[in-house]
């Protein structure tokens, strides 16, 4: 049986983009046509399934799971020499799948953090 928390939920791709002081400069672009451990770091119950990243595993109820990915790169989200932030785009593409309709279901979040780390306490919340 699925989670009752979040069910299954199947991520195409999904950044969770830092900055730091060592960072790139200049533009940065991504495509992930495909995924690589190389360029990800999966976080909890997070892991790959064909093309896609899952967040969660199927657990039994009333267990749960959380997951999160970190791109392994550190950006630079302020312009060279200065200190005027610097714009972005993204996109990204999801699916939720609730595979138990009397549970309650889940939920996905975009976070751009300092330190790949500091992503929040339990279930990856920022307090």
């Amino acid at each position: 049986m699925p989670s009752p928390i979040s069910g299954r939920i199947a991520a195409s791709f999904l950044l969770l983009i830092y900055f730091s002081g060592h960072a790139f400069a200049g533009t940065i672009s991504f495509n992930f046509e495909s995924l690589s451990l190389n360029t990800l770091k999966l976080l909890g119950d997070a892991h790959l399934v064909n093309t896609s990243i899952m967040l969660t595993r199927e657990l039994a109820v009333p267990n749960s799971g959380a997951g999160a990915i970190l791109y392994k790169t550190p950006i630079r989200f302020k312009r060279t020499g200065t200190n005027i932030p610097a714009s972005f785009t993204t996109f990204f593409s999801f699916s939720i799948s609730n595979l138990n309709p009397d549970s309650i279901g889940g939920g996905l979040a975009f976070l751009i953090s300092p330190e790949d780390e500091t992503i929040g306490n339990f279930f990856h919340l920022m307090v």
